[in-house]
């Protein structure tokens, strides 16, 4: 859960009081929606790793069905779209809950964890999946 999550459900923060869990659902969609965007002759997309989604926790134990999420991801996104640029995105303002939970952002020592969630990315073969087509398009 992220603080985005806990923001968008306190009671008139959101416009009719939605929420983002479902929102587009390009977790379950991303294969239509980037059909979608190749049937449209988008030429760069941006998408973002979403840090709770890799460490639930913000720290700890790496969340694998969030790995393999991406990696799922980037495995279509390289199959439909050989012309499409993708921007990879780190996003560090959707902390995870337990982040902000903690008394102090000092005193977790919250740049250890950000660099820990970057790092496991970057090392990642989702890292290297988007590099290895950036590169086939330069």
């Amino acid at each position: 859960m992220s603080i985005w999550d806990t923001f968008s459900r306190v009671p008139g923060k959101v416009i009719n009081g939605d929420y983002g869990d479902i929102a587009c659902d390009s977790y379950h969609r991303y294969r239509e929606d980037i059909a979608l965007m190749k049937e449209l002759g988008i030429k760069a997309y941006r998408f973002s790793i979403s840090w709770p989604r890799i460490f639930p926790e913000g720290t700890g134990e790496v969340n694998a069905k969030g790995l393999e999420f991406y990696q799922s991801f980037i495995d279509s996104y390289a199959a439909l779209t050989r012309s499409m640029a993708g921007a990879l995105l780190f996003n560090v303002q959707d902390d995870p809950e337990a982040v902000e939970l903690q008394a102090s952002i000092a005193d977790i020592g919250v740049e250890g964890t950000v660099t820990k969630y970057t790092g496991l990315a970057a090392d990642h073969e989702v890292h290297k999946s988007v590099m290895a087509e950036y590169n086939k398009l330069k």
